[in-house]
């Protein structure tokens, strides 16, 4: 019996789909970065995002005012109003 070297693979020798799937594709939806933009163009549906820096201590004192500081609770990650946020905004302007 003869052993047969492994073939070798040289960039050039990819096959058609996989020099396909490698191409980017152009349209807005591969392109997440273009979709935002069209959802914000003119401010018709969403505004730039604000960033409102959070004092040192607030989550935990905001726990503590809910009631569920320590142990292991759950906190919300969703919410369908802003409550959570209004009561955060509230008590970061107090201290």
């Amino acid at each position: 019996k003869t052993s047969q070297r492994p073939r070798t693979r040289t960039p050039g020798d990819r096959s058609k789909a996989a020099r396909k799937a490698r191409k980017p594709k152009c349209c807005s939806r591969s392109h997440p970065r273009a979709a935002s933009e069209a959802k914000r163009g003119g401010g018709i549906f969403l505004d730039a995002p604000q960033v409102i820096a959070a004092r040192q201590g607030l989550f935990t004192r905001w726990l503590a005012s809910t009631g569920k500081l320590g142990g292991q609770r759950k906190v919300p990650r969703l919410c369908n109003d802003r409550s959570i946020v209004e009561q955060l905004l509230i008590m970061n302007e107090k201290d």
